[in-house]
Order: C-alpha cells, then structure tokens, then sequence
C-alpha cells in the first residue's frame, strides 16, 4: 500500500518534471520510509492519548529510538509489521506505567540497567541482512551505542533517586532493546547472517 503510494506520488512529480526518471526507485524508496515513519508517529501520539501517558511514550522514543539506531537487532520483514510491532511496545511500555504499582518493582529497577547494559555491551550491533554493516560500522556503532546506553542510564538514575518513576520507561526500553538484540542474532544464525 505504501509501495503504491510512493510510486504514485513520484509518478506525478516526474510528470510534473520535478524528479528525472533515473532518480525514480530513490524518491519512491524515500517516499515510502516518510510515509511509514509518519503513519509511526501518528500511532504513538494517537496511543499516547489513549492510555493518557504523552510523558511515557515520548520517554521511550527518546531513549529507544537512539540507542535502537546504534544497537541494531530484530527488524520487521515489512513496514506493516514493523509498525504493529512498534505499536505493541508503546503499548506495553504504558500498560506497564500505568499499571504497576509494586514498590519492590518500583525500588528495584535498576536492576533491569545491569541486565540490559550487559546484553548491550555483549550484543550490539547487531546487523540485519536488510542493514548489514562492515567492520568500521562495526566498531562506530559498537561505541555509539554504549555511550548513549551510559547516559540513558545516567539519566535513568537520576530520575531513580529523584523518586521520579519514569526511570521506569527507559529500564523498560532498555529490556525491550536487550529482547530484539537476541531476536536479531537468533534471526541472523537462522539465516546465516555473520
């Protein structure tokens, strides 16, 4: 659907001799990421509304988002999945913030930090044939993606000791994070992927 879409937009901008032809399969590639990126940005604002929690889902954007970017791990087949899959875990993240009210979960998730640096510091990045990277890109995301870990931490502690909550979001994306980085070097060995 959005494949359609692009190439009729694009159509129509070649026609109105805005874009040369040879330049077709990049505007319609271009086209259609800035149609899913837009239709995943519409659902987490529409499931931030819905579950009242605008602070939580733009936490876990801001502090998933980055680190997704360096660390890699699981990508979706299909941009459909991709943003059901995205959908699921705004969910979940506000399910969890808005549903938890356990005092040992809420004194005890720094825990989730140890844990999820660990698999992070192990794992990422993690390629995927459709982002396969070479060794420099390696070893820069590699570095990228503990720093930004670090400093998410850093952050997450402050909100810790500051008896701010949502710490939560982001030791919760930190778990999710941990969970694709394993679902992508599983889905790598599966497909022979290095």
């Amino acid at each position: 659907m959005l494949a359609e879409l692009s190439k009729s937009i694009v159509g129509q901008q070649i026609k109105k001799k805005r874009i040369r032809e040879e330049e077709r399969a990049l505007y319609e590639y271009a086209y259609e990421l800035l149609l899913n990126q837009t239709i995943n940005i519409l659902i987490a604002i529409l499931t931030a509304v819905l579950f009242h929690a605008s602070v939580t889902v733009l936490l876990f954007l801001v502090s998933y988002i980055p680190l997704r970017s360096y660390s890699g791990g699981y990508h979706a087949d299909t941009h459909m999945r991709c943003t059901v899959v995205s959908t699921l875990l705004i969910i979940m993240v506000c399910c969890v913030m808005n549903y938890v009210k356990s005092e040992w979960i809420l004194s005890h998730y720094p825990i989730a930090f140890v844990l999820s640096a660990a698999i992070i510091i192990w794992c990422a990045p993690v390629a995927d044939r459709h982002k396969p990277l070479d060794e420099a890109e390696t070893a820069r995301y590699r570095k990228r993606s503990r720093i930004v870990c670090g400093f998410e931490i850093l952050f997450a502690m402050i909100l810790y000791f500051a008896k701010i909550r949502y710490g939560l979001v982001i030791a919760v994306s930190h778990l999710i994070l941990s969970f694709m980085l394993f679902l992508g070097k599983l889905k790598n060995r599966k497909c022979h992927i290095g």
